[in-house]
């Protein structure tokens, strides 16, 4: 059929030809004469002069351009489809296959969603009728003035969705039809009220629109529309409200941001304040270093500052400990709801704000740890320099300061240990 139709279109190339309802007429043709002959496709010679080929002997439908295809009555011809003209390129359908140029043309949806879009339309009026609750989804449709009529009980608005012969012509590297099948699942017996929220998204979507793109728009944007109104329907059966929901995350996000923005100011308090006390520690060192006795208090001051700073570690690491706890809980409370199982891409933001107060926990594990390692080491240093100006034999100082160190990667190991068994 393929081949058939590249002939048709080299032979409207080269005759003079008309599209007609139901037959192709050309400018008599020897060449054309012969081919028909040759591949018994049916045809009526008048005199010398037209040659006369119905698109039922042809074997499909020939139209001049994507406007003469674009209309309603074209939707209900099952025949493959040939257009001379679609973009300067000639457009077939075979077997429910699209070809431009005759070559296959995958992923393109222009013979099937403007089926779809009239199919739209049809199931639309067939919702014109009453339910057992006395529910409307359509209000009214009238053939005859071409309209759909949607009524809004609780906005006290009307819509009007007005259809013409002419399809309009939709993207084609998108299908529709999968939007389509949502529509119509909800529906289904067992999505019960799920049509009046549906009813209450589409007019508020269709309102947006100009009247004569309206449909057109509300088509072309029926995934977002369901998706609102299962959003809508969940909501009102889980008894919850955005608003709700809001609150909660705001809630969320202010306390646990406060609560670790609490602690980072306690270390960096600490953390500014460290090259003022290195750097006074010096000073005072070096006034003294020829007065054992000063020597002597100021080493066990720094000792007294390193045991300090392992009972801080480990009061930072509760804090931060207690907070992740806390957070996870109400997280886990937020995530557990009926509304975000069942959407979990509008859980998104929550899980961003978790992951951003998670992050900020761990830097600050960090930042701690870093601190208590650098603090602790001056130390050691310090007290190795006292020792020195105490002539304390080297061998002795560095068995000191190995001890001072070896007890604070045990202080830090248990520590970690107790942080991470709680």
């Amino acid at each position: 059929m393929l081949e058939r139709q590249k002939k048709i279109h080299e032979f409207s190339g080269s005759l003079n030809y008309e599209i007609k309802s139901d037959y192709l007429r050309f400018s008599y043709s020897k060449e054309l004469n012969d081919y028909l002959q040759n591949t018994n496709i049916d045809f009526e010679s008048i005199r010398t002069e037209e040659i006369h080929i119905s698109f039922s002997d042809l074997g499909f439908e020939v139209f001049e351009n994507a406007t003469d295809f674009l209309i309603e009555n074209s939707m209900n011809k099952e025949r493959d489809i040939l257009i001379l003209n679609y973009e300067d390129r000639p457009l077939s359908r075979v077997e429910n296959q699209a070809y431009i140029n005759f070559t296959l043309k995958e992923d393109f949806y222009f013979f099937k969603n403007p089926e779809n879009y009239v199919n739209f339309i049809n199931f639309l009026k067939s919702r014109d009728q009453e339910t057992e609750d006395a529910f409307h989804f359509i209000d009214y449709s009238n053939d005859v003035n071409r309209k759909i009529v949607l009524t809004s009980i609780t906005e006290k608005s009307r819509i009007i969705l007005r259809y013409f012969k002419e399809i309009p012509n939709l993207p084609n590297n998108k299908d529709y039809s999968v939007s389509l099948d949502q529509f119509k699942n909800c529906f289904e017996q067992e999505n019960n009220n799920l049509p009046k929220f549906l009813k209450s998204v589409l007019i508020k979507y269709a309102s947006r629109y100009e009247p004569d793109e309206r449909l057109k728009l509300v088509f072309q944007n029926l995934r977002s529309i369901v998706d609102e109104a299962k959003i809508n329907f969940e909501i009102y059966i889980n008894n919850l409200s955005i608003d709700k929901i809001r609150k909660d995350y705001d809630e969320y996000k202010s306390k646990y941001f406060s609560e670790v923005s609490d602690i980072l100011k306690k270390i960096s308090q600490q953390v500014i304040g460290f090259p003022i006390v290195i750097a006074s520690t010096l000073f005072a060192v070096e006034k003294v270093k020829a007065n054992s006795t000063s020597l002597y208090f100021i080493a066990v001051v720094i000792l007294v500052t390193t045991i300090y700073l392992i009972l801080l570690l480990k009061m930072n690491f509760r804090d931060l400990k207690y907070v992740k706890q806390l957070s996870d809980k109400d997280y886990n409370s937020i995530k557990g709801n009926n509304f975000f199982i069942r959407f979990p891409n509008e859980f998104q933001i929550f899980q961003q704000i978790k992951s951003r107060i998670d992050n900020r926990i761990q830097n600050l594990i960090i930042v701690c740890e870093s601190y208590f390692w650098i603090l602790g080491l001056s130390n050691t240093a310090l007290i190795g320099i006292i020792l020195s100006y105490l002539n304390v034999p080297k061998g002795g100082i560095l068995l000191i300061s190995i001890a001072i160190i070896t007890v604070m990667v045990f202080a830090r190991n248990t520590i970690w240990n107790e942080k991470k068994e709680e």
